[in-house]
């Protein structure tokens, strides 16, 4: 009537040993029926190391207490194995366990449940056809590789939660043998089918797809800041589109990130020019916009909200950029990402109105949470009309309509499109402006310049690196107000003494005064006066 539980890891802090000891604890004290009757089976490998030596000593310590307070003359708690096991021991061991503990705090993939469903398995092929044998359960931690994977098959754990691991090992050790034997079926299944030969060639694969959508990107290269100017300076008519992160010097999220006070200044000066179309791309509400952004821009600048789903032209109202959505899934989902959320500290969720935002915070759990949720997510939102967009420098995934996006929402706001502007300058920081620089690229506009904040893989044409921005724009802030106030001083000069600029010899002072204030003056035809910025 003993009932078996194994825990086979070696002597690391990443293995979790005093949690399944801490585990074996509670389970005895709360449940006194498993007193004299649940052994714990721990082989930990001690390989002897330096390091090791204070958690050696705090798993010895906790083996006493344990064994301590719940042993008696007939009955051992702990079994505390230090020795390597033998492959025909460690496969006894699988084949009576009554239960397997994986209780590591940090791992990737774990042999011991492979080997457990493996010896498992044996035992269902020596079973007669209508037989129903009594099979063992695997208890495995969430922060291991292949959780999410496991989930039907095995009971899921949080390892720090000694409470929960204990009613885990409970479940199992009271489970009936129809349910064991459903479970060993999925694992089993699971194991059998995603075999080291398969994960090999799904591997080249998808390095292969990588490579074709790597070469996809054209070569990015720094961006030329004075052919920039050069030719803003001779355009008439400019399209300048930024990302709303990349002109704040903070990403405050969840707040709405407000634009710094140096861009603001010449995102005023850049809108002051006539010749200037000036759009700002955001993944906020059009309330987060208003909020963040001085009232006196609001008006002159154009804006894409939520990634693409709203519009707004200058001082037009906002207007919806892909009207009758089909937004059925976000209730579905959204229970999906705060289940997400609830097992991932630092995650939060950001419910916009077409769209919905993972961000899953800067650990490295996050990141891998945010993997096993994309993959996921591909399952629940098969044959649907959505998109996930991830943006691993931003640490968050996007869950929108697969007809939104920024660079249809710009081409839809622009009343003559791309190719009315004889140039395009536009300025992304991630993956969702992607498509604004295909369609930039791929219009008829005589001069663009896409550029991505960065050294990253992108399908802008150009690089800027962050510190550049702000002196870029500042250069063409300054080009937007000289030509105006040459030409203004020319017109007043032609206004007053025509005769004497036409007369060299008259007074030479003024055109001395001109000349020295950055301009070239002289005269064009017919004695029309011609300026010639410098």
């Amino acid at each position: 009537g003993r009932k078996v539980v194994v825990s086979i890891a070696s002597l690391d802090m990443s293995k979790g040993i005093p949690q399944t000891l801490l585990a074996m604890e509670c389970l005895l004290a709360s449940r006194p029926e498993w007193r004299g009757v649940a052994t714990l089976v721990l082989a930990a490998r001690d390989r002897g190391r330096p390091y090791d030596a204070q958690l050696r000593k705090a798993v010895d310590a906790l083996v006493g207490h344990v064994n301590g307070r719940f042993g008696k003359a007939d009955y051992c708690p702990v079994l505390y194995v230090k020795r390597d096991l033998t492959r025909e021991e460690m496969a006894a061991l699988y084949s009576i366990a009554d239960a397997v503990l994986v209780s590591s705090v940090r791992e990737g993939l774990n042999l011991v449940a492979m080997e457990f469903v493996a010896c498992q398995s044996a035992i269902v092929e020596r079973q007669l056809p209508n037989e129903i044998g009594d099979l063992g359960v695997l208890i495995y931690s969430e922060f291991a590789g292949c959780a999410s994977s496991f989930e039907d098959g095995a009971l899921l754990v949080n390892p720090y939660d000694a409470d929960g691991v204990a009613r885990a090992v409970h479940a199992a050790l009271t489970m009936s043998k129809t349910s064991k034997q459903v479970r060993h079926h999925k694992l089993a299944r699971y194991i059998n089918t995603y075999t080291a030969e398969l994960w090999g060639a799904r591997l080249l694969r998808e390095l292969r797809l990588a490579r074709d959508k790597a070469s996809e990107y054209t070569r990015v290269l720094p961006l030329d800041v004075g052919r920039l100017r050069s030719f803003y300076d001779r355009s008439t008519r400019r399209l300048l589109v930024f990302e709303a992160s990349a002109l704040s010097t903070t990403a405050a999220d969840p707040l709405p990130a407000r634009p710094a006070p140096a861009f603001v200044q010449c995102l005023d000066a850049l809108c002051r020019d006539p010749r200037n179309a000036v759009y700002v791309l955001s993944g906020r509400t059009r309330d987060d916009i208003r909020e963040a952004w001085p009232p006196e821009l609001l008006d002159p600048l154009g804006f894409v909200a939520e990634f693409g789903a709203y519009t707004k032209r200058d001082a037009a109202d906002w207007e919806s950029a892909a009207p009758n959505l089909d937004l059925s899934w976000k209730a579905e989902v959204t229970g999906v990402l705060e289940n997400f959320t609830r097992h991932t500290p630092g995650a939060f969720l950001e419910l916009n109105e077409t769209c919905l935002v993972w961000h899953f915070g800067d650990s490295d759990f996050g990141a891998s949470q945010a993997k096993d949720l994309q993959l996921h997510l591909d399952v629940v939102l098969q044959n649907r009309p959505v998109r996930v967009v991830a943006a691993p420098s931003k640490r968050r995934l996007v869950i929108q309509p697969s007809t939104v996006s920024k660079g249809r929402a710009l081409r839809a706001a622009l009343v003559d499109g791309f190719d009315a502007f004889d140039l395009v300058f536009a300025v992304g920081d991630d993956r969702h402006d992607d498509d604004v620089f295909e369609a930039i690229e791929s219009s008829n506009s005589s001069h663009s310049f896409t550029c991505a904040l960065g050294r990253s893989l992108s399908r802008a044409a150009y690089y800027l690196d962050d510190d550049d921005l702000l002196p870029t724009l500042q250069t063409l802030a300054a080009v937007s107000t000289e030509p105006k106030l040459a030409t203004t001083a020319v017109l007043n000069r032609t206004n007053t003494a025509p005769a004497a600029l036409a007369d060299s010899s008259a007074d030479p002072a003024p055109r001395a005064a001109l000349a020295g204030g950055g301009l070239g003056l002289g005269l064009g035809l017919g004695g029309a006066p011609l300026v010639v910025p410098v």
